[in-house]
């Protein structure tokens, strides 16, 4: 039988004991300088930290500080992003570094309300660099933080939203210690990703484990509820990797309005069902979709399954050739060698294609 909870404002030097202790060593918590912080945040978002790990290191090498990333073209920063998806987070990047320097002469605004008027930054980025580098005051509220709350109140409400959402902000606020506002939002969620995991927590190691009301009843994993989610759409896409006599290949650049603008891709159509052959109807659109005719159709030689947001894509590529000499491109198309073409900002499937195609082996790639 486990004691009343206590009060989770007691426990805010126990948690940053836990934190000093059992942090993990990440490369930007080496540095209160925003930009690298800023960086790590915004590539944190909808991302794991053993996948951001190596594209924070490149990008803070290629582009080391804000006047860099001011200055880079959108296709060298949508380069360096490539693969790790949501690429509205890469343009929100150079546009929040070029109005730093034209707006603010190169120096990060230090209020939360300063940096959350930059573009792509919201109230838990604002808050989170805020507090970890100018040592504001002010609480992050994550996924992972909500997770972590919402079990030490045993919160039955959304904790996205409503009541629900001001008990978890208040929770958030209380635990905060004012001398180390950025170690202790950052120790909150250090619990979450490593002890007070979705399913299976470690309550026995959790420095929060006495005042949590869902350990208390024996039953922390109900809480918080889980959010609604939105059935996933299954989408199929025929594509076709097209090589020229020169054994270049042929892209097309996503245009604006479409997802993934301004990134390069293979292309494809929308088909109702997987084809494992390519009918005369799926040529004459295949040969529509690239502007002139096609032969030596074969394959499948890929298949790439991924997911964005609630839609889960499997796009069956081809093999084929122009019929003729390959014609000149059209704007937002280019004949690129394969080399070439891994260098620009492909697409996620774009990218898994190529590397599956040009190791010759037919191959699920899941990502």
């Amino acid at each position: 039988m486990f004691r009343k909870p206590q009060p989770i404002a007691s426990l805010g030097r126990t948690l940053l004991t836990w934190y000093d202790q059992h942090h993990r060593r990440l490369p930007w918590r080496e540095t209160r300088s925003p930009y690298p912080v800023w960086i790590s945040e915004i590539m944190l978002q909808q991302t794991t930290v053993e996948t951001v790990i190596p594209y924070w290191k490149r990008f803070i090498e290629r582009l080391p500080d804000v006047e860099a990333l001011a200055a880079a073209t959108e296709d060298r920063v949508l380069t360096l992003w490539a693969g790790l998806g949501y690429y509205r987070r890469a343009r929100f990047l150079r546009a929040a570094a070029r109005h730093i320097v034209d707006v603010h002469g190169g120096r990060f605004p230090r209020t939360v309300e300063g940096l959350r008027a930059l573009p792509g930054i919201g109230t838990y980025t604002a808050a989170a660099i805020a507090s970890i580098c100018f040592d504001v005051r002010e609480p992050v509220v994550d996924g992972n933080v909500i997770r972590v709350l919402g079990r030490c109140l045993a919160l039955e409400e959304d904790p996205r939203r409503g009541t629900g959402r001001r008990r978890i902000e208040a929770a958030a606020r209380e635990i905060l210690d004012p001398a180390r506002p950025g170690d202790s939002n950052q120790a909150l969620m250090e619990v979450g990703a490593m002890v007070c995991r979705p399913r299976s927590p470690r309550c026995s190691a959790c420095p929060l484990a006495p005042g949590c009301a869902g350990r208390a009843g024996g039953n922390p994993e109900t809480y918080p509820p889980p959010p609604t989610r939105s059935p996933m759409v299954e989408v199929c896409r025929l594509g076709v990797i097209v090589e020229d006599f020169q054994g270049r290949l042929l892209l097309r650049r996503v245009p604006a309005g479409e997802h993934n603008a301004g990134l390069w891709e293979l292309p494809w159509i929308p088909v109702e069902a997987p084809h494992p052959g390519i009918s005369a109807p799926l040529r004459r659109r295949l040969e529509d979709a690239v502007g002139f005719p096609l032969t030596g159709i074969t394959g499948p030689v890929a298949e790439i399954r991924h997911v964005i947001t609630r839609h889960r894509i499997q796009l069956r590529l081809h093999r084929a050739r122009p019929a003729g000499p390959a014609p000149r491109s059209r704007r937002g198309w280019r004949w690129l060698p394969p080399a070439q073409a891994g260098r620009l900002a492909l697409t996620g499937a774009t990218g898994s294609a190529l590397g599956t195609f040009h190791r010759g082996a037919k191959r699920v790639h899941r990502g």
